[in-house]
């Protein structure tokens, strides 16, 4: 009668006798792996020379005997501890250690787009501030921009008007300054932004406005003006060598960051205050005009012209924002003199956008001044990306014409203005467009498929698609009627495609 089982070692294993008191002997393979770490380490330790692999992979030791952990691990406890939701002390902590444990300064321990966004979101203003006067400023710009963005503009201000008293602005190029006025405009509050936005002026003007740090910062667009990012501003009367071979004076370069803050401001107004942007393009044409002026009258007392492309023409992001304005404001007089500046511009080609945007506001009138003028816009657009790609102005096979956007906008404005024969010629040639390639309900002649009313039948892989704007004497030919003439059935066409939009 026992308790319970018996706790004697298992039969097999009772024969096996006691265990061994003696460690096995180590194995060769690890003697030399533990002799390898053993070596490395007391070689790091004695070698003095600067790590080669910049500072974040050290395998050195500290004053105190620990080592030090790499940067990319400091990142990623910084990571951990904002996916835990800290609170904002713990997060300041976590950082504040894995610094000391690191070597690396605090700013760069932590993915500072990643820390605003998360304060901007969950923390208060205090905490904010308190933050970042620990990161002393770190990426000040993108601070104040997704504050604005998560947290809103009033704690945005607050953050900015921090900064700027503790001098977290400087170098920046006026980025800080630029995602405040971005965010004062996207909440419609002018009298702020103008403010903002004259400060800016003044900078520009001075050459110390990094506008591509500004738009990326401020605006989020990573690609704009990708062409002038470290070029230097020389001194004086000095010059320089663009990356096109062309020459540029101080002058000429102060010129085109002056036209790029025009352009971000046009394009930040557009988006909530339509008639602060066409304002402000149109004091942009002013300032070109004068610079035009006085160019033409240096040119005649015999001074040098410059001869950098950009002091003649305007880049296409001025154009796109002013097109959206336009779109906005409906104003078929600014929509106009919008239209004839991207005519008129030897450079710009007139995209899908630019005509879709200004073809309705001109053509809404119905005057045949209006539709002459959307027309010449979009002859020009034609024109411009043809020569641009080695085609012929009617497109060829292959060629990236027009999209189906800006071919409908301009029928219709032609058909509002009673211009029906040119409208049923643009249907005719919009037939052989590449982007109707796409369109898999568009009806081809009758190759292999079963034939439709008028002989016409569906697409099967081949045959010329032109048959829904065809109109030949086989669709008229219908019996019990005499026929249709072909401008009349385009504008019959037309106009329930009108209604229909």
């Amino acid at each position: 009668a026992t308790a319970g089982p018996s706790r004697d070692p298992h039969p097999r294993w009772a024969r096996l006798g006691p265990r061994r008191a003696t460690p096995l002997p180590e194995s060769p393979r690890r003697l030399s792996a533990e002799r390898t770490r053993a070596t490395a380490r007391a070689s790091a330790a004695t070698d003095e020379s600067p790590p080669s692999s910049g500072g974040e992979a050290r395998r050195n030791t500290t004053d105190g005997g620990v080592a030090r952990i790499a940067r990319r691990e400091a990142l990623a406890r910084v990571e951990a501890s904002l996916n835990r939701n800290d609170d904002w002390r713990n997060v300041l902590a976590v950082i504040e250690d894995v610094s000391r444990a690191s070597g690396v300064p605090p700013a760069r321990c932590v993915r500072t787009t990643r820390l605003w966004g998360h304060a901007g979101a969950r923390w208060d203003l205090p905490a904010m501030i308190a933050v970042l006067r620990a990161l002393d400023g770190a990426d000040f710009a993108a601070c104040v921009r997704l504050v604005g963005e998560k947290g809103g503009a009033r704690d945005a201000l607050e953050v900015y008007k921090e900064g700027i008293k503790a001098g977290y602005h400087r170098d920046d190029g006026g980025a800080s300054r630029a995602a405040m006025a971005w965010i004062h405009d996207g909440i419609g509050q002018g009298k702020q932004a103008d403010a903002l936005w004259v400060d800016l002026h003044a900078e520009a003007r001075l050459g110390r406005v990094d506008v591509a740090k500004c738009a990326r910062v401020a605006a989020g667009l990573n690609n704009w003006n990708r062409g002038a990012r470290g070029r230097s501003i020389p001194s004086g009367s000095a010059s320089c060598a663009d990356d096109d071979g062309t020459t540029e004076t101080r002058e000429s370069i102060i010129e085109s960051i002056v036209e790029e803050v025009y352009a971000l401001e046009i394009a930040s107004k557009a988006r909530r205050r339509p008639r602060a942007a066409a304002d402000a393009y149109e004091r942009l044409r002013d300032r070109r005009r004068k610079n035009r002026d006085a160019a033409g009258a240096n040119d005649t007392r015999g001074a040098k012209k410059n001869s950098s492309p950009r002091s003649r023409s305007l880049p296409a992001r001025v154009y796109t924002a002013a097109c959206r304005a336009a779109s906005a404001l409906r104003d078929p007089r600014f929509a106009r003199d919008v239209a004839v500046d991207i005519a008129s511009d030897g450079r710009c080609v007139a995209d899908d956008y630019m005509v879709a945007s200004l073809a309705p506001v001109i053509g809404a009138s119905g005057t045949v001044a209006a539709a002459d003028a959307v027309e010449a816009l979009f002859e020009s657009a034609r024109v411009a990306r043809g020569r641009r790609r080695g085609w012929d102005a009617e497109g060829a096979e292959g060629a990236e014409g027009l999209g189906g956007a800006a071919w409908s906008c301009v029928i219709g404005a032609l058909c509002r203005a009673g211009r029906t024969a040119r409208a049923s010629e643009l249907l005719d040639e919009m037939a052989s467009e590449p982007f109707m390639r796409s369109w898999p309900s568009c009806p081809t002649p009758g190759i292999g498929g079963a034939p439709g009313p008028g002989g016409v039948g569906r697409a099967t892989g081949g045959g010329r698609r032109s048959s829904i704007f065809d109109l030949s004497g086989t669709r008229d030919e219908e019996p019990g009627g005499g026929g249709t003439d072909g401008d009349e059935a385009a504008a019959a066409w037309a106009a329930d495609a009108k209604r229909a939009r």
